[in-house]
């Protein structure tokens, strides 16, 4: 590993000569020449996040335009397709701390852009149009299924629900994109035997850092 250099910010302390990270810091160099990685890193950082993140890392080095998310990708990309945000979050209001909140920082972290009505809604907005430019403008819906989210009485969740098939249908593209989270096979089966028999991530086998890997790779292969 190489040494930190002392940011000269830095207040005169029993610290001014170390050669320790940042608290929280994390550098990743890369050699150009030989392809080695070298991070350096804090020992309380979440390793399986991390582990993740350098996973996308090198396959964007390996990408045809370089693997920037920003431009190697449809993540960041500009708005000529009217698409301002990668990703829509449908949720029911109870599932927002700490799941879906956790979901958008890791997301965010990893440069996805995501339509959260937690951020998109403000005081005054109308609901009803703020949430119908966030599903027009977003190329993807991840939908966190949960006891709540399917339980009887939850208006918005349906009509999200309802949005993204329409739009699949208008569209012939795969649009929504479910997490089951507390729900068991056969509730979903109960709720919605169609949307049962798509593909799912599961809270109870992935974290929240690794599902925002996986919508990074569905981002990354969208054409």
């Amino acid at each position: 590993m190489h040494d930190y250099i002392r940011r000269p910010d830095r207040h005169a302390s029993g610290r001014e000569n170390s050669t320790d990270p940042e608290p929280g810091g994390v550098r990743i160099e890369v050699q150009a020449y030989t392809g080695d990685i070298f991070i350096d890193m804090p020992a309380n950082i979440d390793l399986v996040y991390m582990q993740n993140v350098l996973a996308v890392i090198i396959q964007g080095t390996q990408h045809e335009h370089g693997g920037n998310f920003n431009n190697g990708s449809k993540c960041g990309a500009d708005f000529a397709d009217g698409k301002e945000f990668d990703v829509f979050i449908s949720h029911a209001s109870e599932d927002k701390e700490p799941l879906v909140d956790e979901l958008v920082l890791h997301l965010e972290k990893i440069g996805v852009r995501v339509w959260y009505d937690k951020r998109n809604i403000t005081w005054g907005d109308s609901v009803r149009e703020k949430m119908d430019e966030g599903l027009r403008k977003a190329r993807y819906g991840i939908v966190i299924l949960s006891p709540d989210y399917i339980k009887d009485g939850k208006y918005w969740t349906k009509a999200e629900l309802d949005a993204f098939f329409q739009m699949e249908s208008a569209t012939g593209k795969k649009i929504l994109l479910p997490v089951w989270h507390h729900l068991s096979k056969n509730e979903v089966l109960a709720f919605s035997p169609f949307i049962a028999s798509r593909n799912a991530l599961s809270t109870s086998t992935k974290t929240t850092a690794e599902i925002a890997i996986e919508v990074v790779n569905i981002i990354r292969t969208d054409k």
